[in-house]
Formats: structure tokens, C-alpha cells, sequence
């Protein structure tokens, strides 16, 4: 099994990555980007590469201005941040979790270990939503 907290740490880096280049784009690009979305669906009826694409774009120009409203890139880097912040605080609780039985911080080694699962599910909870599924990364 992949190492959960590496591939997610990749996957937001990506997304963090793709939404900072997205925030560049004017106003005139992103029309441009959503206008050859509506064309690709309304002219191909044939299967082409990027079939999924055509399948889940959207079919008025209005939807694709809410799509991108919705998913404006300084949204996603907020979500970026708090999800680190999650990955964060279950990397030290894993960290603490996994240390030995030392007599001095026995109250937070068991606390950590007590939230290790919930966390854990969290973490993979959040995974899911960039492609994680229970057989490896997506």
C-alpha cells in the first residue's frame, strides 16, 4: 500500500499547483476555455481521446461560469491549506502515536493513540476527494 500521507501531499500539490496558474488566466482565457469545453460537446459526435471530458462539461455557458466561480483558484488554495493542516496534525499524531512508552508523556502518547483512527479516517476521507480509493491511489 502506497504511503497515504506522501500521495496526498502530491495530490494537493498538484491542484495547488494547477489552481496558481489558473489564477493567472484573465477574464478572456477562461471564456475561451469554457467556450471550446461547449463546442467539443455540442459538435463531436464521435468517441474521442478526452471522452470524459466531453461526457461531464457542461452544456450552457452559464454552467461553466458557475463551475468556475465555484472552484476559483484562491477558493482551492484555501482548501490546499486546510488540507495540509489536516495532513499536518496527522503526521505529528502518528508520530506521537508510534513513539515508545515513555513514562514522562504518557498522557499524550495514549491521547495520540486514542485519535490515530479517527484521524486516520479523516485522512483517508479527504483522500478520496483526490482520487484515493481503498486499493492503492487513484
Amino acid at each position: 500500500m502506497c504511503d497515504l500521507h506522501a500521495w496526498i501531499s502530491q495530490q494537493i500539490g498538484t491542484t495547488e499547483r494547477l489552481a496558481v496558474k489558473a489564477a493567472q488566466c484573465t477574464a478572456n482565457e477562461w471564456e475561451a476555455v469554457c467556450s471550446l469545453i461547449l463546442t467539443v460537446r455540442t459538435e463531436s459526435d464521435e468517441r474521442v481521446a478526452g471522452e470524459a471530458v466531453i461526457e461531464s462539461s457542461f452544456h450552457t455557458f452559464d454552467e461553466a461560469l458557475l463551475h468556475t466561480a465555484r472552484h476559483d483558484p484562491a477558493a482551492v488554495l484555501r482548501r490546499c491549506v486546510a488540507d495540509r493542516k489536516i495532513l499536518d496534525l496527522y503526521k505529528v499524531t502518528k508520530q506521537i502515536a508510534e513513539q515508545s512508552d515513555d513514562p514522562n508523556v504518557m498522557d499524550l502518547i495514549n491521547a495520540a493513540r486514542q485519535n490515530l483512527p479517527a484521524l486516520t479516517s479523516v485522512v483517508r476521507s479527504l483522500a478520496e476527494g483526490y482520487g484515493w480509493t481503498e486499493n492503492g491511489h487513484g
